[in-house]
């Protein structure tokens, strides 16, 4: 297909844009680049202001200023919290120890029970045998069936389709 005066004239327009994109990302990477290299530890920016040269007269710390003292009084009441803790960590360690023997006493206690003798064991097999040949057969039919209509109806779609082609027509 030929190409018209129009075609040439849009593809000038695309091209221009592109090469007005590219050349704004190569404006970035640059800026990027010259701020990276300029940026040690002895020059810092902020907001592209640099306070490296300006001299920041140095005062003396007032410890009664209002931040200084929820400072501390932030601390004195982490403090108070954290002894709160270990008194009331403290007091439950009675609860604690109670709840730790009745855990042991009860894992000993199922260490030492005594299912029965293999007689009995056997018996109460043969007891349940009728009810798990139940399950295993439900069981059985229930995969069958999933079996069925995942797998094989598949293979047959296409005697299935033709069947009802022909039943159809009839």
């Amino acid at each position: 297909m030929p190409h018209g005066e129009l075609h040439k004239k849009k593809k000038k327009k695309n091209l221009m844009i592109f090469g007005l994109v590219l050349l704004w990302c190569a404006l970035i990477w640059m800026v990027t680049m010259i701020k990276m290299a300029s940026a040690d530890e002895g020059n810092f920016h902020y907001a592209g202001r640099n306070y490296s040269g300006i001299d920041i007269e140095r005062k003396p710390v007032d410890i009664k200023a209002p931040m200084y003292n929820s400072r501390f009084k932030h601390e004195e009441k982490s403090a108070g919290v954290q002894q709160q803790w270990l008194e009331n960590f403290q007091d439950s360690a009675d609860e604690r120890r109670q709840i730790f023997d009745a855990r042991e006493l009860s894992r000993v206690m199922q260490q030492g029970h005594v299912v029965g003798t293999q007689d009995e064991w056997q018996q109460k097999w043969y007891d349940t045998e009728e009810e798990r040949l139940n399950h295993d057969y439900e069981e059985g039919q229930r995969r069958a069936a999933h079996y069925d209509a995942t797998i094989i109806r598949k293979h047959n779609w296409w005697d299935d389709w033709t069947r009802r082609q022909q039943e159809k027509s009839e």
